[in-house]
C-alpha cells in the first residue's frame, strides 16, 4: 500500500476473455489500484517493476486453465499473496480441483462482486503483512534486538559459503551469574542490565551485526576482519574487559564476568552450525577454569603441547621426504567368496607405523595428505592395469569433518581427473564422531552426496565405536555402513554386543545398504559376522595388511576362494 493506503493488484485475465478484461477495467473502486496483464510474461514483468502488493489470477472463464496459471505463477510472487478468483456457483468444483494442485498459501476467492473482492483483497494483504512482521519479530531478541540463535546461523552460514576460504572467528561469551542477578534485581532489571551488556559487546567488537543473543545470557560474536589468531585473541580480551567494566542497576553497584570460547574457519569448521557448537563447547571449559579465562576449541593452534608439535613437524616431513608409503588391507566379499576392495593406510618407511587418514589430528596438513593418498593410490592402480593385475575399488578414510570443507568435491574431482582414476576405482570410508561434528548440518549432507554423484561409494564406518554414527546414517546420504572392529571384537561375548551389531546389521539393510565388518581377525569372528549378515569383512583373518607387490600377491592367490577357515 502507498502512504495514502490504496493497494495495488495485480490481476491476470487470459487474453482470451475480452469481457472479463473490460470488466476489471471499468471498476472505479477508492483505495484499490487494478494493474491489467494478459499473459505470464507480463505478470513477471510488473512484479519485478512496480510495486505490487498482491496478485489475482481471473480463473472466471478460465476453467483449469486458471488453476495452472496460479501454480506457474505463485513460486514467482515472492512474498506477495496470490488468489484465484472463480465464480460463486462453481466454488465446490473449483475447490476439489485446487486442493490437490495449488499450494497451501495460495487463496481460492469468490467473485461475488467488486466490493467483496476488494474488501478480500485488503484481508489478505493484512494478514500477510501482520504474519511476515510476526516472523520479523521472532528474528530477533526482544531485550536486546540482537538477532536470535537461529537467525544468526543462517546469516553466518551465507557468509561462509560466499567465502569458504577466509579466516574468521566465532567467539561465544557466557554471563556468569545471571541466575543469582535475577534473584537480586528482578527480571525488568536484569532484562536491562543484558541490553547493556549487549551494547558493550557489540562496540568492543567490528559490527554490531555480527553479534547474537542465543539465550540463557549467551552471545555470539563473528568477526572475520582479523589477521590470524592473535588478534582474535586481542579481540576475546577485549570483550572480557568489556563485561568486567562495572555498571550500575538502580541502586545496585554490579560486578560481572564472563567466560568466552573461540572457533576458527575454516580450520575447525565450515559449516555455521558447528562452528558454533565447538565454540560453546571452548566456552564451557573455559567456565570450569573459572572466571574472565577464555578457551578455544583446537589449543593446538596456539601454545601447542610440544608432542603434538612434534608429531605435525614429522607429518611434514615425511611429506617432504618422500619418507610415506601406501600399504593396503584386504576385504573380501562374503556373498561371492571373491576379494572385494583395498582400505587404504599411511605406513612411515622409517619405523614402519601405520596410520589412517580419518584419525589424523593435524588438519592442516589432512588436505596435503589427502592430495598425496590419491596421487599415489592412482599411479599404483595404472601400474596394476598395465601388468594385467584385477582392480578392486580403494578405500579411502576420511575424518567426517572433512565433508564440511565448501572445496572437498571439487579437490576430489580434480585430483581424480589429474591422475586420470576413475570415480569408480574409489570409496570413501567416513568416520563420524558426534564430538567433531554435527551430521545435520545440510552442508555436510550436500558434499557427502556430491562424493557420491561424482560416483564414489560412501561408507559410514565405526558403527559401534563411535557415538555419532548412528546419527549420521540419519542425515547423511550413503551406501553402507561398516560395524567398527571395537564392536566386531566383542561378537560372542556376554553382553549386549551382538543383539546391538544384529539390530545395525537389519537397520541397514532394511535401508538398501550394504554392510561390513572390520576387525574379523579370528574364524570364529568370522562366522560371527557371517550369521548376522554381513556383505564384507576385513582384518587378519582377511588377510594382513601389505605393500602393492604384497597386496597383488594376494589378489592372484585369493581370486575365486576366501580363506579356508571361512567355512567354520
Amino acid at each position: 500500500m502507498d502512504s495514502a493506503g490504496t493497494l495495488v493488484a495485480l490481476v491476470l485475465v487470459p487474453k482470451g476473455s475480452p469481457e472479463r478484461r473490460a470488466h476489471w477495467a471499468s471498476q472505479p473502486i477508492a483505495f484499490v489500484r487494478f494493474r491489467l496483464v494478459g499473459s505470464l510474461s507480463e505478470a513477471l514483468a510488473r512484479l519485478a517493476a512496480e510495486r505490487i502488493d498482491a496478485v489475482l489470477v481471473d480463473g472466471t472463464d478460465a476453467g483449469d486453465g486458471g488453476i495452472e496459471l496460479v501454480k506457474r505463477l505463485a513460486p514467482l510472487a515472492s512474498d506477495r499473496p496470490v488468489m484465484l478468483l472463480t465464480p460463486r456457483a462453481t466454488m465446490r468444483e473449483f475447490e476439489n480441483v485446487a486442493a490437490a494442485a495449488l499450494e497451501s498459501d495460495v487463496r481460492l476467492i469468490a467473485d461475488d462482486g467488486p466490493l467483496e473482492i476488494v474488501r478480500t483483497l485488503r484481508d489478505v494483504v493484512a494478514d500477510c503483512r501482520n504474519r511476515e512482521g510476526r516472523r520479523e519479530l521472532e528474528r530477533f531478541d526482544p531485550v536486546t534486538g540482537l538477532p536470535v540463535r537461529s537467525a544468526f546461523v543462517a546469516a553466518l552460514q551465507s557468509r561462509l559459503q560466499a567465502r569458504p576460504a577466509r579466516f574468521g572467528c566465532l567467539v561465544c561469551v557466557d554471563l556468569d551469574g545471571l541466575k543469582g542477578l535475577n534473584a537480586l534485581l528482578g527480571e525488568t532489571a536484569t532484562d536491562a542490565v543484558l541490553a547493556r551488556i549487549a551494547e558493550r559487546l557489540a562496540g568492543a567488537g567490528d559490527d554490531r551485526d555480527d553479534l547474537a543473543a542465543i539465550g540463557g545470557g549467551r552471545f555470539a560474536l563473528w568477526a572475520e576482519s582479523l589477521d590470524g589468531v592473535e588478534d582474535a585473541l586481542v579481540l576475546v580480551r577485549r570483550l572480557l574487559r568489556a563485561v568486567a567494566r562495572p555498571l550500575r542497576a538502580g541502586e545496585q553497584r554490579l560486578s560481572l564476568s564472563a567466560a568466552a570460547g573461540l572457533a576458527f574457519h575454516p580450520a575447525d569448521a565450515h559449516c555455521s552450525e558447528t562452528l558454533l557448537a565447538r565454540a560453546e563447547a571452548a566456552m564451557y571449559r573455559a567456565k570450569v577454569a573459572g572466571p574472565q579465562t577464555y578457551r578455544l576449541h583446537q589449543p593446538l593452534i596456539v601454545g601447542a603441547a610440544p608432542a603434538a608439535l612434534q608429531r605435525r613437524a614429522a607429518v611434514r616431513s615425511d611429506l617432504a621426504t618422500d619418507a610415506l608409503e601406501l600399504v593396503f588391507e584386504p576385504q573380501i566379499d562374503l556373498r561371492v567368496a571373491r576379494p572385494r576392495a583395498a582400505r587404504l593406510h599411511l605406513r612411515t618407511r622409517n619405523d614402519g607405523a601405520i596410520s589412517s587418514l580419518a584419525h589424523s589430528n593435524c588438519d592442516d596438513l589432512l588436505l596435503p595428505l589427502i592430495r598425496w593418498t590419491l596421487e599415489t593410490a592412482g599411479s599404483q592402480m595404472a601400474d596394476w592395469l598395465a601388468h594385467d593385475v584385477p582392480l578392486v575399488p580403494l578405500v579411502i578414510d576420511l575424518p567426517l569433518r572433512m565433508m564440511q570443507r565448501n572445496d572437498v568435491v571439487d579437490m576430489m574431482r580434480r585430483r581424480l581427473q589429474s591422475v586420470g582414476c576413475h570415480p569408480a576405482w574409489f570409496e570413501a570410508a567416513l568416520h563420524a564422531d558426534a564430538t567433531e561434528v554435527n551430521p545435520s548440518c545440510s552442508t555436510t549432507a550436500a558434499h557427502v552426496q556430491g562424493l557420491r554423484d561424482l560416483g564414489l561409494r560412501v561408507t559410514l564406518a565405526g558403527f559401534g565405536g563411535q557415538i555419532g554414527a548412528l546419527q549420521a546414517l540419519r542425515f547423511l546420504p550413503a551406501d553402507a555402513i561398516e560395524l567398527g572392529a571395537d564392536l566386531v571384537q566383542r561378537l560372542g561375548e556376554p553382553g549386549l554386543d551382538g543383539t546391538i551389531a544384529r539390530a545395525l546389521v537389519t537397520l541397514a539393510h532394511d535401508l538398501g545398504l550394504e554392510v561390513g565388518a572390520s576387525g574379523v581377525d579370528r574364524p570364529v569372528l568370522a562366522r560371527h559376522v557371517r550369521e548376522l549378515g554381513c556383505d564384507w569383512a576385513s582384518g587378519a583373518w582377511v588377510g594382513a595388511t601389505a605393500t602393492a607387490r604384497g597386496f597383488s600377491d594376494w589378489l592372484g592367490s585369493h581370486a575365486g576362494n576366501l580363506p579356508a577357515a571361512a567355512a567354520s
